[in-house]
């Protein structure tokens, strides 16, 4: 299919745990900007532990911090019922690398969320450009959005990685990075 190359699934064994090679490669995926599905293959090899999933999982995200939003799939060649699982999760993430989100819904979206959760107050005094905000999305592949603020110095991280986790929830962006762009107003 199109485009299935912009979706890098990456490639990790279940016996052989994380090495420096896949540490590479995660680096390589986030530098290109691309999507990305973790598949964790011969997990046929560990599967009788019921606790061994769930900890395999806690270790990659320490392992790979930068990749929260990277679906995990656990396969093993032998079961291909747990291969084919991966197409489906191609394709749904591949529609969040390339969905374009129309400035209207996103700004309704935007003031729904400013009202529940303003914008940082400026130097103790709360003025209208604190309250106020602007987004649209400006690319796709991976999802890129421009936020216009009247104090772009008093977003911070916080407050961004808030509004992406929101835009994730709300959009479906799975297995794509996103990119948030705070300019002035």
């Amino acid at each position: 299919a199109m485009g299935r190359s912009e979706v890098a699934v990456l490639l990790l064994d279940a016996v052989e745990g994380i090495t420096e090679q896949d540490t590479k490669k995660v680096g390589l995926v986030l530098k290109q900007g691309r999507a990305c599905i973790l598949l964790v293959n011969k997990w046929d090899l560990r599967e009788g532990d019921a606790e061994a999933r769930a900890e395999y999982e806690r270790d990659l995200r320490r392992r790979f911090p930068f990749l929260p939003w990277a679906p995990v799939l656990f396969a093993s060649a032998l079961k291909p019922d747990s291969v084919s699982s991966l197409y489906p999760l191609i394709n749904r993430v591949m529609k969040a690398f390339t969905v374009r989100v129309p400035t209207g819904p996103l700004n309704k979206f935007l003031q729904e969320l400013l009202a529940e959760n303003p914008l940082p107050v400026r130097k103790g005094k709360p003025s209208k450009a604190t309250k106020s905000g602007f987004i649209t999305q400006v690319a796709t592949k991976p999802p890129a959005f421009a936020f216009f603020v009247g104090h772009p110095e008093d977003v911070g991280t916080t407050y961004l990685r808030f509004l992406e986790n929101r835009l994730r929830e709300q959009y479906d962006f799975l297995g794509t990075s996103l990119r948030i762009l705070v300019r002035k107003k």
